[in-house]
């Protein structure tokens, strides 16, 4: 693989160089590192807290699961930072927009995507859309 080698987006104007691929024990890595701290504070940290503030068992225990959930999430936020920082040494707008594919559709693409979408849903609806393997069911 060329490293130097850029590509260009036919959506936008922005060139993308091609990335080395991860290696299976840096994707298992990482992750572990976006699941371990949410399943940490889901199975000990709610017990803990309740235990430590002595929450009485009328009060709803999501009260307690879903802060702690959303400070993992925070947690994945920050991790998929510290990723791109290390990939590409800034964390511009322009660069998080390259990493995440976030392209706006230009002229004409826009209303073709909108109506095929729409023909989907209408076909969909009127149960004329073929997804092939209802085909095989008997």
């Amino acid at each position: 693989m060329n490293l130097n080698k850029k590509q260009e987006n036919p959506t936008s104007k922005i060139t993308l160089a091609e990335d080395k691929q991860y290696s299976l024990w840096k994707i298992i890595g990482i992750w572990a590192l976006a699941t371990a701290p949410m399943t940490v504070l889901a199975y000990f940290g709610v017990p803990a807290i309740i235990k430590c503030f002595n929450i009485p068992a009328s009060v709803p225990l999501f009260l307690v699961f879903w802060p702690l959930m959303i400070i993992g999430m925070v947690w994945q936020f920050v991790l998929s930072l510290i990723i791109v920082y290390r990939e590409n040494g800034n964390l511009k707008w322009q660069t998080i927009r390259k990493r995440m594919w976030s392209f706006v559709l230009r002229g004409h693409q826009l209303p073709q995507v909108v109506l095929g979408l729409g023909q989907t849903f209408e076909k969909w609806e009127n149960g004329t859309y073929d997804v092939g393997w209802r085909n095989n069911i008997h």
